[in-house]
């Protein structure tokens, strides 16, 4: 595989380059302060802390330094409504730099908008800051880009690929080659969240990756296939090449709204207010629209931030791989988890079972078959302490069943599909069509009853604007597909992918990639109240053997897969290839995710909640359901 690194050492590039430099984008590794380092030892970043009490009296001003595009339009936007709650925004400058940092921690300005927690949290190990977030505001998604091609499919063998060269945004393009199915990146990029192409552990497809200085990557993009960047550097050239692939709004890296630790309490308060409208669904809404995805804003967790504490994941000690054989004393003793669905998704709690996760963890599992309403008893009343599910259940917490939300799985597995020559080409086409579905009630009915409530058709049987029909099996739902009996069949994946790869079928939706749906996790493991309440060390130590698993996946999708065939868990023996690339798809979460604006699990029962709640199939607000329906648990080991 041909790696290159190009070097360049003009005195005019040099210039150019210190003058273009932001952390949010085309950041090198933060420089030391200039000016004399204080004694004290060197204070991290650090979580968003609480907010100053309502301290703004009339006429607070607040001085910042900001980014351009789109930190300063942002601020701009709301300007106008602080001023009505008596707090005036100056910026002082919209060309932030690698001094920006220092001037904030001298005070020369109250806040700073131009990059995300991990840079802030290298400056201040490396210059003894006291610099804090107060808020994640948006992120920029790094993005792959081309001027040749309009689709992933349409990449070459040996394309010619440019990449960042500075270490965050290097790792930040390697991670979405590797989830684009490039490349698998070594254990040490995934631990330290840095990478160059070093840790490359292997290339799943012939590529020339080429390291660029990212201010030179548009410059030079005619000479690549593909040119990885950040989107504010595509949005202040001006561009409009086609985008292939992306992080989304669950990126870790949300830029934020830094400030002194030690600020002064009105003026704290101020900022508070700033950060509360840049956060508000308005602006949210305002960057949605206004740049057409291209911005995201950032996912929140219910303290407005998702920024991690630092010794979150070091508090916990997960399970190792162990033979379940091999254990004879379970601490817990017997329990029964619903694990023969037959979806590939089911994949956590099969590995959890099949490596020894569950065993290490003290507890001897029956795997059983449970439908979704068996499911819904069992951890009503206690007999079945976790289950995987989707936001399925949101109505029957709302209803009064005793079950929460404690951790996220994955992303889309699920896909509607028509015959390959069907007229059906879109969500308006559906009207007076049959759905078929695996049961009432059931993830793939509740999924397409919300794409189709979203777009305006009714999915109540008694309005007549779709008829839903159960089958007991797959293959009878997509014989009557086939036949004519149904229009549309509502499928798991693999099985829906094994159908659209036989070139008979064509998706029309995609959970994984469905704009209402992409980038959130909608496949969460609920645990039973029953057992929150009355067993709570158990339900910590049933969570660490599932992140166990997740982790294991992640790192070991090939042989994850095998494992599934050998148990013969889903029926994918001829067509392991896919099934290896579609478990890579659905970003199953690693032990370094936890914690952080790439896992905010409370956000996304908030955002599926919000969605519900809009259509009609939820009449909690969303923020009082996430109360009543999330549990986060501790998982430390006391």
């Amino acid at each position: 595989m041909k790696i290159i690194r190009k070097l360049f050492s003009s005195i005019a590039l040099t210039l150019t380059l210190a003058i273009a430099l932001s952390a949010c984008g085309a950041s090198n590794k933060p420089a030391s302060s200039q000016t004399q380092a204080p004694t004290q030892s060197p204070a991290p970043a650090t979580q968003t802390p609480a907010p100053a009490q309502n301290l703004v009296s009339a006429n607070v001003e607040i001085k910042g330094t900001v980014d351009l595009v789109p930190h300063s339009e942002l601020v701009n936007y709301v300007k106008d409504k602080l001023e009505a709650e008596g707090v005036t925004v100056t910026l002082v400058s919209t060309a932030a730099d690698e001094t920006t940092n220092e001037r904030t921690e001298a005070g020369e300005v109250d806040f700073n908008f131009f990059q995300h927690f991990p840079y802030l949290s290298e400056w201040n190990e490396i210059n003894g800051g006291h610099l804090v977030n107060a808020g994640d505001i948006h992120v920029e998604p790094i993005s792959a880009y081309s001027d040749k091609y309009k689709t992933i499919a349409e990449i070459p063998a040996d394309a010619k690929i440019a990449i960042p060269n500075n270490a965050t945004n290097e790792y930040r393009a390697l991670r979405i080659l590797e989830i684009a199915g490039f490349l698998k990146l070594d254990d040490e990029a995934s631990k330290n969240l840095k990478a160059s192409v070093s840790n490359v552990k292997e290339y799943l497809k012939s590529i020339e990756l080429v390291e660029l200085d990212s201010a030179t990557i548009i410059p030079t993009k005619d000479d690549f296939d593909v040119f990885i960047t950040n989107v504010n550097k595509v949005l202040e050239a001006g561009i409009d090449s086609a985008v292939l692939f992306k992080e989304g709004e669950d990126s870790p890296y949300a830029n934020i709204i830094a400030v002194r630790s030690d600020l002064a309490a009105d003026k704290r308060a101020a900022v508070d207010k700033l950060v509360k409208a840049l956060q508000s669904d308005d602006t949210r809404s305002y960057i949605l629209e206004h740049y057409n995805g291209q911005v995201i804003p950032a996912q929140l967790s219910s303290a407005g931030s998702t920024t991690p504490p630092a010794t979150a994941a070091q508090e916990i000690s997960y399970p190792s791989a162990v033979d379940p054989k091999s254990v004879t004393n379970f601490k817990y003793g017997k329990i029964q988890i619903p694990g023969k669905g037959g979806a590939l998704c089911g994949i956590p709690v099969y590995i959890a079972y099949e490596k020894g996760f569950f065993a290490a963890e003290g507890f001897d599992v029956e795997l059983i078959s449970a439908d979704t309403e068996t499911r819904k008893i069992g951890l009503n009343n206690g007999t079945i302490p976790v289950v995987n599910g989707d936001f399925q259940f949101f109505q029957s917490i709302e209803n009064g069943v005793n079950v929460s939300v404690v951790e996220g799985l994955h992303k889309g597995c699920i896909k509607l599909l028509v015959k390959a020559d069907s007229d059906i080409k879109t969500v308006a086409d559906l009207k007076g069509k049959k759905i078929g579905i695996d049961e009432v009630g059931g993830t793939p009915h509740q999924v397409a009853a919300l794409w189709l409530e979203k777009a305006g058709i009714s999915a109540d049987q008694a309005k007549k604007e779709v008829t839903f029909l159960p089958f007991e099996e797959g293959n009878l739902e997509v014989e009557a597909l086939r036949s004519g009996d149904i229009d549309v069949a509502a499928l798991w994946d693999p099985f829906a992918s094994v159908q659209e790869a036989s070139g008979d079928y064509r998706a029309i939706f995609d959970l994984a990639t469905d704009p209402l749906f992409a980038d959130h996790y909608c496949c969460f493991l609920y645990a039973s109240n029953k057992w929150i309440e009355e067993k709570p060390e158990q339900v910590a130590a049933l969570l660490r053997a599932y992140r166990a698993a997740e982790d294991w996946i992640a790192r070991n999708p090939e042989e994850a897969v095998q494992i599934v065939i050998d148990g013969k868990y889903s029926s994918i023996d001829d067509q392991k290839e896919l099934a290896i690339e579609l478990v890579k798809h659905y970003a199953i979460p690693q032990f370094q995710d936890h914690g952080t604006a790439a896992y905010d699990i409370g956000g996304d029962v908030k955002y599926f909640a919000q969605q519900l709640y809009d259509i009609g199939y939820l009449t909690t607000n969303p923020e009082d359901f996430v109360k009543q329906a999330y549990y986060a648990a501790d998982l430390s080991n006391q």
